[in-house]
């Protein structure tokens, strides 16, 4: 099979009920969480009615007040009111939209402050703009086609007001935090295993970061360092799987001056192959390096001009240093071993050569039998 039969994205169909995508993932060996812990944390939904657990197609994280950031991907070629360039020109075929497959502000809300996503806990807002980073390749290193510069963004609604904290992009001289073996913690909704269904309550995991080189040697080309970072364990087991694209690699830190803050987000949940295999982590888009870092900087200040939002917030941090320790979440422990099958043992009991002597009624003919058969066992 080709590469490109395995690789997973990590976002679910629009919505759960309709085909699947190209790229998803959701998190595999992890353990429940609440939305307290990770309250940057957000569900993207169609828009509409019912559950929001129904409608959950991906995650995001929010870094101000009002932008979140998800994968590109998440939002590229999405629409659910239409599924190709073809069919989206049509008229009416994209009510409200432009025309596109890419998916439009009244397609989508945001649940924010929300564990289970059945429950009436946080607020469900509305987005008012999409965009998705201006470099955003769908097609990397093909034939097998991976996102790089896999990043989106959603400006939502200014009412309600958003209550949840923010979390900060890794910033300059923070390097530390995505060092090999640091442990980093996912989050999300999406499948526990590879093809399974989404969660209803927030789910998370550790995951130890991985080195350049190895994720090279484990993906080959398709792995590009500039965009690309990879997170997880070399025997597999935790990882982010189908629903959880678009969602946060968060590293814990040290509370340091001025901002105080608890984590640091240094990737968003991209690709993979499968999800949780052995000697293939998950693959997030890399915004704690320069390269994308400035772009995200950039294009949030776009966006909030474009917007009237004011005044611009702060999304990168500084100084900060890995909490360090082992994993917050460890990994379930390995499936027994297979039991050792023995095969039975047939025990043949030996013959009795004399059994067909005694079925001879004649006392004289038996006589003869027996002295014949013990002549010719030498007896």
């Amino acid at each position: 099979m080709g590469l490109l039969a395995c690789l997973v994205l990590a976002s679910l169909s629009v919505a759960r009920t309709a085909g699947a995508q190209t790229v998803e993932p959701r998190v595999v060996g992890g353990q429940a969480t609440t939305i307290e812990q990770y309250p940057w944390q957000v569900a993207l939904v169609v828009a509409g009615g019912g559950s929001a657990f129904s409608r959950q197609i991906c995650g995001g994280s929010l870094i101000t007040t009002r932008i979140v950031l998800t994968a590109a991907h998440c939002l590229y070629d999405t629409d659910p009111d239409c599924d190709s360039v073809v069919d989206c020109a049509v008229p009416g075929n994209d009510p409200g939209g432009d025309g596109t497959p890419r998916i439009d502000p009244n397609d989508l809300n945001v649940v924010l402050g929300r564990t289970a996503l059945s429950s009436t806990q946080g607020v469900e807002h509305g987005v008012l703009d999409v965009a998705f980073q201006d470099d955003y390749n769908p097609n990397f290193n093909p034939p097998d086609g991976v996102p790089s510069s896999d990043v989106g963004y959603l400006v939502l609604t200014d009412t309600p007001p958003t209550t949840q904290t923010p979390i900060l992009l890794a910033g300059s001289g923070e390097e530390a935090l995505w060092a090999p073996g640091v442990f980093a913690e996912i989050t999300g909704w999406g499948t526990t295993e590879f093809g399974g269904s989404g969660v209803n309550t927030l789910r998370a995991g550790s995951v130890p970061m991985v080195s350049d080189s190895t994720c090279t040697g484990d993906y080959g080309l398709n792995f590009n360092q500039a965009t690309m970072v990879c997170a997880g364990y070399e025997e597999g087991g935790v990882d982010t799987c189908q629903g959880d694209s678009g969602g946060p690699l968060e590293i814990s830190v040290v509370p340091t001056a001025p901002d105080q803050s608890t984590y640091r987000l240094v990737g968003i949940t991209s690709w993979g192959q499968g999800c949780a295999e052995p000697n293939f982590p998950g693959v997030y888009t890399r915004i704690g390096e320069t390269t994308l870092r400035d772009a995200i900087v950039d294009k949030v200040g776009n966006l909030e001009d474009a917007n009237a939002i004011a005044p611009h917030e702060t999304i990168v941090g500084t100084g900060a240093v890995p909490a360090g320790g082992g994993p917050k979440y460890p990994p379930p422990p390995p499936p027994p071993p297979a039991p050792t099958i023995t095969p039975p043992v047939t025990t043949v009991e030996p013959s009795d050569p004399f059994a067909k002597c005694r079925r001879v009624l004649n006392k004289k003919k038996r006589k003869r039998c027996n002295k014949k058969v013990r002549l010719a066992l030498g007896l």
